[in-house]
C-alpha cells in the first residue's frame, strides 16, 4: 500500500469515526427525550 493509500484510508475512518459519533449523540439525545416524555405522562 502506498503512503497516499493510507493517508485516505486513514481520513476515511476518521470521517465515518466522526459520523458514528455524531449519530450517538442525536440517539442518545432522542433516549433522552423519550424518557421525558414518559415521565412527564406518568405525573
Amino acid at each position: 500500500m502506498k503512503d497516499g493509500d493510507r493517508l485516505v484510508t486513514l481520513c476515511r475512518l476518521a470521517s465515518l469515526e466522526e459520523l458514528v459519533t455524531e449519530r450517538e449523540k442525536k440517539a442518545e439525545e432522542l433516549r433522552l427525550e423519550i424518557w421525558r416524555c414518559k415521565e412527564s405522562e406518568t405525573k
